[in-house]
C-alpha cells in the first residue's frame, strides 16, 4: 500500500517531492509538472515533465533508470 495523499488515490506533487528527495518539482503556468536535479545548469531547467504528479513520478523513475544505464 502506498502513502499517497491525493483524494483520488494518486500522488500529489508533495508526495512526489517526498519520494524523490533532492529533486526540485513544480507545476508550471501551463499546468504541466516539471522536475530536475538541483545544481543543473539553468539551460537544463527541467529534466523531466509530466501531465500530472503520477506521470511526473513515472518520468523521474525513467530518468533515474536511464542515468543508471549510462553509468554501466
Amino acid at each position: 500500500m502506498n502513502e499517497w495523499t491525493g483524494s483520488d488515490g494518486e500522488p500529489t506533487l508533495a508526495d512526489v517531492q517526498r519520494e524523490f528527495y533532492g529533486w526540485e518539482c513544480w507545476r508550471g503556468p501551463s499546468g504541466l509538472y516539471y522536475a530536475r536535479r538541483p545544481g543543473r545548469p539553468r539551460r537544463h531547467r527541467a529534466l523531466v515533465q509530466g501531465e500530472d504528479p503520477y506521470d511526473l513520478r513515472n518520468q523521474i523513475l525513467r530518468a533515474i533508470a536511464t542515468e543508471m544505464d549510462d553509468e554501466d
